[in-house]
């Protein structure tokens, strides 16, 4: 007999209609348990966990969406990701807006070499993953990551002169961060990790702590010549009016 408890505990992802195809809701079951709570997986990698064909698996997993075994279930464009719930799809969507945005800006500056996309794209290739990872305090410390970068990024494009402070940023700080992140995702895939798997994960997660307070450091510096062009200016125009007689000085 199917285990139905675990189904009603979860009504709004997972629902057994009154006449089921006992067989895939076995399947359904199973997928619901292999993800172990996460909204969002990669059908190969739900299919390595099922011991299953990856099409056998895509072809379930779009039965349980029709009958509405997964209500709000569903599968990316390209069929490569499984989603549980309306509100990730909806940002996979808003995901996927912004890849198409950040080709075109690619496409106009390939002629010009710039970074500035280049930078862009690994700032999606973390909101993508970010999209697997809904535990704390991870994703709280993802979104700080992403915003930042977001404002790095949009500093220098109006600013092109502090385009080379990029340099270590994209070179090395980056790449690596992505693939820690990369880690921790298959990490969160384990559905019993064992101590070594839960002290690596504490370990990025204290890293991804470091990386946002050099990140913000970095943002503060793309200022400090604006910071220090705006006191000297406002220094030199309080002189001058001091000298006008038009304020005190002393002021």
């Amino acid at each position: 007999m199917v285990a139905l408890a675990p189904f009603f505990a979860v009504g709004a992802l997972l629902a057994i209609p009154a006449l089921s195809n006992l067989k895939l809701v076995d399947e359904a079951e199973k997928y619901y348990r292999i993800m172990n709570d996460k909204l969002y997986m990669n059908i190969d990698d739900i299919a390595m966990f099922a011991n299953e064909s990856r099409d056998n698996v895509e072809r379930n997993l779009r039965k349980l969406i029709e009958r509405r075994n997964f209500p709000q279930g569903h599968i990316d464009a390209s069929g490569q990701c499984f989603m549980l719930s309306n509100e990730v799809y909806k940002e996979y969507l808003a995901l996927e807006d912004q890849r198409r945005s950040q080709q075109v800006i690619e496409d106009k500056n390939v002629s010009e070499g710039s970074i500035i996309p280049e930078g862009r794209q690994y700032v999606l290739s973390i909101k993508e993953m970010h999209l697997g990872i809904k535990s704390e305090p991870m994703s709280s410390k993802l979104t700080k990551l992403e915003t930042v970068l977001v404002a790095i990024f949009d500093r220098v494009e109006k600013e092109p002169d502090e385009l080379k402070k990029l340099d270590k940023l994209m070179r090395y700080y980056l790449p690596t961060t992505i693939k820690l992140i990369k880690t921790y995702s298959d990490f969160d895939n384990v559905i019993s990790p064992d101590e070594e798997i839960l002290s690596t994960k504490k370990e990025i997660e204290l890293t991804i702590d470091s990386i946002n307070e050099a990140c913000m450091e970095f943002q503060n510096r793309l200022y400090k010549d604006t910071a220090f062009d705006a006191d000297t200016d406002a220094a030199l125009l309080k002189t001058m009016l001091a000298k006008e007689g038009l304020i005190d000085e002393m002021k």
